[in-house]
Order: structure tokens, then C-alpha cells, then sequence
């Protein structure tokens, strides 16, 4: 995850996104010797899946004052697409601060909101699309969660079809018993390849 880009992680169920995005919320906030930016954070919480204790738990495993750890989060809960459009500005106006953002997940309000009209949803999630990308160049790291959609003869894929397809990094999550993978399926200037971790009580690890 580097700034300036856009990051989509997508997966089932209970395949660590919303981990991740708690880890990097947190590890932003560590000094640049320790592969930190000693910057705030921001989470869009679409899904009610923001947890101030593990945030807690994972910093403190990491030797951060958990209570300040977790004030150094932003926390937006948005119930309304526009709504997480706004969080999204809010954040560009704080950027010289707040360095990563996470949206957990990207797609559930617009799924909510716009039902079967696919086309205005497709539109809409392409304008947030926009404007994270537009985040991101503004020296932030951008985290999207999204969901999956499953294909007949096709499998998994991330949920948003064309408009979350273009000049993303993808990276795939899955499980495999005690471990999880994630595999990067697509980058602008990465190659495609995978890594194994953990998650335990005191956050993401490597196995």
C-alpha cells in the first residue's frame, strides 16, 4: 500500500478486509523507521464494522498508546452514498494530516441505495471512484473493502463490474485454514504475485 494510490482488496466473507483495513489505520500512525507515516487516519465505516478495540488491541501489540491510537483515527459512518461522498471531501481537507484512508466496504450504500438501476449506480461509483483517485494524488493512501459478486463458469469477482476496473491495484482475499491469502491481480506498475498471513489477537502477521 503506498500513497498516492488506490487499493482494493476484495474477498467473501470473513476473508480479512476489514482486518487489514484496522492494521493500516494503525500502522500509518508509526514512525517512518518502523514503515509508518506518524499520521493520522481515516475510516469510512459503510458497513458498521468499525471496531475502536481492536484498534486498541492492535496498536498496543505494536507499542502505541492505544487511546491515542485510536483518537488518531477518524471515524465516519455514513448511511447514505452521498454521505460517504462527503466523508471522502472531509478528508481531502484534512490530507496534510491524514495519510491513509480506508472504505469498508466501498460498495455496500451504493448497492442499498440504487437496488437494480445499474446503470446510475455504475455511474455514481464511478464519481467516487474519482474522486479517491483525486484523494490519492493528493499524497494519500487509499484503501477500498469491496464485496464479491459470483459468476456462472466464472467464480468470484469484486463487486462494481467496470467502474472500479480501471488503474486500481486489486489484491484478492482468501482463506486457507489458519492462514489467509492475498494475491495481487492487477497493478499499474506492480507484477502480479501473493503473500500468506495471519490474523491473530494482536493483528495482522506475517505466518
Amino acid at each position: 500500500v503506498e500513497v498516492g494510490s488506490v487499493v482494493e482488496f476484495y474477498g467473501a466473507f470473513a476473508t480479512g478486509k476489514t482486518q487489514l483495513c484496522h492494521q493500516l489505520c494503525v500502522n500509518v500512525q508509526l514512525p517512518r523507521a518502523r514503515g509508518g507515516l506518524e499520521a493520522k487516519a481515516a475510516y469510512v465505516d459503510a458497513d458498521g464494522s468499525f471496531r475502536p478495540e481492536r484498534a486498541k488491541e492492535m496498536a498496543e501489540a505494536l507499542g502505541l498508546d492505544p487511546s491515542e491510537a485510536l483518537r488518531n483515527i477518524l471515524v465516519f459512518k455514513p448511511s447514505t452514498v452521498e454521505e460517504q461522498m462527503a466523508a471522502v471531501e472531509e478528508v481531502k481537507r484534512v490530507a496534510e494530516r491524514v495519510k491513509l484512508l480506508a472504505v469498508d466496504t466501498v460498495i455496500s450504500l451504493f448497492r442499498a441505495e440504487y437496488g437494480e438501476d445499474v446503470v446510475a449506480r455504475q455511474w455514481r461509483l464511478l464519481l467516487h471512484l474519482k474522486q479517491l483517485e483525486a484523494l490519492a494524488e493528493l499524497g494519500v493512501a487509499v484503501v477500498v473493502a469491496n464485496q464479491v459478486v459470483v459468476k456462472p463458469g466464472v467464480g468470484e469477482l469484486p463487486a462494481g463490474g467496470v467502474a472500479l476496473d480501471a488503474g486500481l491495484t486489486k489484491v484478492r482475499l482468501s482463506r486457507h485454514g489458519g492462514l489467509w491469502r492475498a494475491e495481487l491481480e492487477a497493478s499499474p506498475h506492480l507484477p502480479e504475485g501473493e503473500a500468506f498471513f495471519r490474523i491473530t489477537g494482536q493483528g495482522v502477521r506475517d505466518p
